[in-house]
């Protein structure tokens, strides 16, 4: 389980409970897409993301990142447009 800790239009902070807290996760929590690499993988068990938002949002903020900031709501749908138009062969 996660908890909101604070939310504006430019950042949400976010925690985890540890207790509830699964590492097994199959869908990036940021976008809500399936982690289908293991370059997914392996950034999901550091950062808590997908590789692609990890490149996107963590990679440049990574002590941030690691202290709870998330994208705002409108970057995240921005990227998921952009995700969407993706063809997958």
């Amino acid at each position: 389980m996660s908890t909101v800790l604070k939310e504006n239009d430019n950042y949400v902070i976010i925690t985890y409970d540890n207790f509830n807290f699964c590492k097994q996760n199959l869908f990036c929590i940021v976008c809500e897409y399936v982690l289908k690499s293991g370059m997914d993988v392996a950034t999901h068990d550091k950062y808590l993301c997908c590789h692609d938002c990890f490149l996107r949002f963590a990679e440049s903020r990574k002590e941030e990142w690691l202290n709870g900031w998330r994208p705002t709501k409108k970057e995240i749908i921005k990227t998921r447009i952009e995700k969407d138009r993706i063809f997958i062969k």
